[in-house]
Parts: structure tokens; sequence; C-alpha cells
């Protein structure tokens, strides 16, 4: 049976987890917790430092140093296995006190609300207890990017007659009815009474802050608290098994807002314009609404081998599908959406920009600046130091590309680009030339293409991550 429980046991199970992953922030643990790792870590720098040494040649008390050491490590470990537990099990005290209640901030970010969490640990832990309630119980599994790409390059290769809608619901978090939602949420007895408590007072604390003439009073989900896409699978479930199980739809997938189908047939319609305003009217019934026709982010595509096909390109989940017919067959190919191009190259110009402004106060620390960045721009790295943990980077990220000749304009941009370091950090403008073209020619030897082919990998620790994420 699924323990839906706040309790110190599940909050050091996910501790663990996050700490697997890199994710734990030390600074936010308990004072106590902090002390015992700041300890162990120099006791560790210590037996390091001993261990360099080799064994014959250590002296008596090196020899017994470091078994003192070894000692002393042992009990701290277990001291910070016994803190640890101390600290989780007065996290769950706050979370299940009588008043304890999920606080709520918000801004505005282009036009829309965004909202935030309070950024204390209890606050932290039993929200990602919630999540694993709600996922568990409803059995939410959402499809991956990748998954959903790998499965529509599959299909979109084809000699039959098919037809293709790609489109957007408007609003989504803030269009879902409050009140279907939460007869979902509440009608479920696998669901614990205390996360259902939880979930209402996260609703009616949004309904406190939002602003009620951009979101209509009674509905929508609080956008940016992560808890929200999570009700929202929950309430697009009954959408997605009526697309899904209409007979001429061979293919149905819906990451978050963004839809996907491939029909081999249109009914009993007459054309997919048809077909697509009867999709809005499902939608409409459920208060949602699908982009109109004529906005970007909707795209309906008929093709048949007897019929004269015009190519078709359009962005999707990060590539951009080109469908074109070659012998009368339907051809599919990815290349980098417009939004990845315009990233890498705000991420060239970025890199170089931080190596400007740094060359003028500390030039070693800004030539380490740029190569780590254009590494990171150009090749891959774990998310964490685990060895399980996911791979990203320019091929994790873009593995479906089909035509990796593209990535060679950005190899040429980025060795057209000037190095500027500042004038005052050399002696004279032959020293500044000459380090110049020593810089340029490590940069030179940086090719997009080949690091793609040869999945070049980096080891970047998750603070570096971050260091680097900062200033690209």
């Amino acid at each position: 049976m699924l323990d839906q429980s706040f309790s110190a046991k599940n909050f050091e199970t996910i501790f663990t987890l996050l700490n697997r992953q890199g994710k734990v922030e030390i600074d936010a643990m308990s004072e106590d917790y902090r002390a015992i790792v700041g300890e162990i870590h120099t006791v560790n720098e210590e037996i390091k430092l001993l261990c360099r040494k080799k064994k014959a040649l250590r002296t008596e008390d090196e020899v017994s140093r470091l078994s003192e050491l070894q000692e002393s490590l042992s009990s701290l470990r277990y001291k910070k296995s016994e803190t640890l537990i101390a600290h989780m099990e007065a996290l769950a005290v706050e979370v299940n006190s009588r008043l304890f209640a999920f606080n709520i901030s918000t801004s505005v970010f282009d036009g829309k609300e965004e909202f935030m969490l309070d950024d204390s640990l209890a606050a932290s832990y039993a929200m990602k207890q919630l999540q694993h309630n709600i996922k568990r119980t409803f059995k939410i599994e959402m499809t991956g990017r990748h998954q959903i790409l790998s499965g529509i390059k599959r299909l979109l290769n084809v000699k039959m007659p098919i037809y293709i809608i790609r489109t957007d619901i408007s609003g989504f978090f803030e269009s879902i009815p409050q009140e279907r939602l939460l007869k979902k949420v509440l009608d479920n007895s696998l669901l614990s009474y205390k996360s259902k408590a939880f979930i209402k007072g996260i609703i009616d604390e949004y309904e406190r802050i939002k602003d009620t003439t951009l979101v209509a009073p009674r509905v929508g989900v609080p956008r940016g608290i992560g808890i929200s896409s999570i009700l929202s699978e929950i309430y697009m479930k009954d959408i997605d098994n009526r697309l899904r199980s209409r007979r001429e739809v061979i293919y149905y997938t819906r990451y978050v807002d963004d839809i996907f189908m491939i029909m081999t047939s249109l009914e009993d319609y007459k054309t997919i314009d048809d077909y697509y305003a009867a999709l809005e009217v499902m939608f409409s019934e459920y208060g949602l609404s699908l982009k109109p026709k004529t906005d970007a982010k909707c795209q309906l595509v008929k093709y048949s081998p007897k019929e004269m096909f015009t190519p078709v390109s359009f962005d999707y989940l990060g590539y951009k599908l080109n469908m074109s017919v070659v012998n009368k067959i339907l051809i599919t190919s990815y290349t980098l959406s417009d939004k990845k191009k315009t990233k890498i190259d705000e991420r060239i110009n970025n890199a170089f920009a931080h190596f400007e402004n740094l060359s003028k106060v500390d030039i070693k620390a800004a030539k380490k600046d740029l190569i780590d960045s254009l590494n990171f721009i150009t090749g891959n790295f774990r998310l964490s130091n685990a060895k399980h943990c996911a791979k990203v980077g320019l091929y994790y990220n873009n593995d479906l590309l089909d035509e990796i000749s593209e990535l060679d304009s950005y190899t040429s941009t980025l060795h057209a680009h000037p190095i500027n370091p500042h004038a005052g950090s050399f002696r004279t403008v032959v020293e500044r030339q000459a380090y110049i073209d020593a810089l340029k020619a490590k940069i030179d030897k940086i090719d997009f293409k080949a690091r793609w082919e040869n999945k070049t990998m980096y080891d970047f620790s998750i603070a570096r991550i971050s260091e680097i994420s900062i200033w690209l």
C-alpha cells in the first residue's frame, strides 16, 4: 500500500534521491548538519593528503594519525545520519502542524502571472511528497519529448494518405475549471485526506492572490508551481482517452498543452478544417480553447500520394519538422528549431561578452570561463556526478537531427567571433596580440559537428554548471 504520509521517513527518501542527483542545497540544511558536513570534508582532505604518501614511506605518527582520522570519519558519518534524521523529523513536525500551509507569491512575466512557493525546506519537501502521492494515486506518467519526437519521426515517413494536426491549448494553466478539477481529485478514494487538503489549500491560495483581471475567478491552476502540471494531467485524462480511442487516429500525443495527432481519415468530415472545427467544439465542452487555425502554433496538413503536396516546415518541441514528398513518399526530416538556433547564437555571444568583462580584472579566470563556456555549448555532460544520471548537451539534446551539416554554420560563427581581452591586462600591444592568437588557435579546434558526431563529454560539477548557466 502506498505510504502517503508526510513523515520523516518519506522525507529521508526524498533527501536521498535529491542527493544522488546533486540537488541538495547544503546551505538550506540545519546548522548542525552543515557543521558535520564541514568536519567530514576537513577529515577527508587530511586523509587524502596522507594517502598520497606510499605506505612504506609513512612515519609511525602518520600511520597513527591516518587510523585516528578513519575512526573519526566513521563516527562523523554516523553522527551525520543521526543529525539528518533529526532534521527530517523536525520538518515532518512542521509540515504536519495544523498551522502549516503552502505560501505562494506571484509576479507577471510576458503578460502571464508566474507563481512560486516560499523557499522553506518544509514547503519544498512537502510539495515533493504531495507530487509523489498524486502521481502514484492517479497513475500519471508524462511522456518525454524524445519519446514523442521519435514516434512522430517513424510515422511521418510514409506512402499512405494521412492527416496531421499540430496545435496548442490557449492559456492552458489559466483555463482549467477548478470545480471540475477538484471533483476529480476529491472523489478519488485512494488519495489521502491530507493530500486533498493541501491541494485544496493551494487552489484557494491561488484564488486569493491571483490577478482576476488576467484570469477569471474559479478557473486556472498556479503556473510555475510543480503540482500544477500534475493537476493539469489529471484534468486532461478524459480528453486524451477520447481522442486516442477514435478509430481514425493512429497517433495522439500531448506534451503539456502541445497536441500532435495523425489520422488515416477524417471520418464524416469533408475537410481537415471541418475536423479541426469539431475538435474546437469538443475542447470548449471542457472549458478549454484550441489555438485558431491561423495561429503559428496550429498546423493542419493533408498528404496523399495522388495529390500535389506543398512542403511544410514548423517548429515542434525543439526541432523543426520539414515535410516534403519524394517519389510520392512523405519524407520528414528534423533540423534545429528557430528558438534553438537563436539560443546557440546568444550563448556564443554571451560567452565572449563574459570573457571581455572578466578580463578587465582577472585575465586567467576569463580564459578558463570562456573555454568552459564553449565546451558547455558544444559538448555534453551529466546533470550530476552519478553515472546513471541523464546526459545533456549538444548531442543528447539534439540526437534526432537529420541535417547535422547545419552545425557547420555555428562553427564558422564561433571561429569568426572577435576576441577582445581588456587592453589593460597586457604590458604591450604585441603581448596582447600574441595572447589573442594563442586563444584563437585553441578556439579554432572546436567543431560543432565533430563534437555532435563524437558525443564529446565534459566533466562539469553541478556548481560549475550553475555558474556557466548564469552568464550564458
